[in-house]
């Protein structure tokens, strides 16, 4: 089947990790998963494989996405932009949630039970959305926190905004 392919090695940090990327973008071979009502706009399937080795063991994750991005004549570039693609989105996905467990500990939360967990996170998201708002403090995300918690015109200010 035609396809267009690339890969990716990075070595740091006491681990290896290969990506591999598959792109799927021949219209004849695209008819045969969607007839057109289930994927409207279908042009590329796009599968990307994650191996990451260290000294405590080797993992793969394998992951599968569509588009209705159009491939471009140069079909070659192809894999290697979603490739970028999909990095630069589980870059931003892993600090966010860097953050989030450092400066809101959630990793840590004993919240586990119905709702409970869904809400608390939106609260948290919430919170770190607004404390990021505040453009005139050169504190980190976690000491703007505290101050809000100590200081109630801090906290009136960081709601205002």
């Amino acid at each position: 089947m035609p396809h267009d392919y690339s890969t990716t090695l990075n070595k740091g940090h006491g681990r290896m990790e290969r990506r591999e990327c598959q792109v799927i973008s021949d219209p004849s071979c695209l008819e045969y998963l969607s007839t057109g009502q289930d994927w409207p706009g279908l042009r590329s399937v796009i599968r990307v494989v994650g191996r990451r080795e260290t000294d405590s063991g080797t993992t793969e994750q394998s992951l599968c996405y569509i588009s209705s991005r159009a491939a471009e004549a140069q079909r070659f570039l192809e894999a290697q932009r979603f490739l970028e693609a999909t990095r630069r989105h589980w870059g931003i996905e892993n600090s966010v949630h860097w953050v989030l467990d450092v400066s809101f500990r959630e990793d840590e939360s004993r919240v586990r039970t119905g709702n409970a967990p869904q809400n608390m996170a939106i609260m948290r998201h919430a919170a770190l959305n607004l404390l990021r708002q505040d453009r005139h403090s050169k504190i980190s995300i976690k000491a703007r926190r505290k101050l809000a918690a100590w200081d109630n015109d801090y906290l009136l200010s960081i709601l205002a905004n």
